[in-house]
C-alpha cells in the first residue's frame, strides 16, 4: 500500500500516476540514494537516484 508522506523537509506527491519527491531547504546532509518503490496488480519496480549537494544555495524557477 502507498502512503502519501510528508514532513517538514519532504514532500512525495503523485498526480495522476506521476510521482515526485521534493527535498526543501536542501543541505549537505541530504546528499545521498533515494530510492522509490512501486507496485500494483501488474508488477513492481525499483529505482534510484543519487544526489549530491555542495556549494551555495540557489533558487531554481521554472515556468509553466
Amino acid at each position: 500500500m502507498c502512503t502519501p508522506m510528508f514532513t517538514l523537509y519532504y514532500f512525495v506527491q503523485n498526480m495522476s500516476g506521476l510521482c515526485s519527491l521534493e527535498v526543501r531547504d536542501i543541505r549537505s546532509g541530504d546528499s545521498g540514494v533515494y530510492s522509490a518503490h512501486a507496485c500494483n496488480t501488474m508488477g513492481e519496480v525499483t529505482t534510484s537516484a543519487k544526489l549530491s549537494v555542495y556549494g551555495k544555495v540557489y533558487t531554481c524557477v521554472t515556468a509553466d
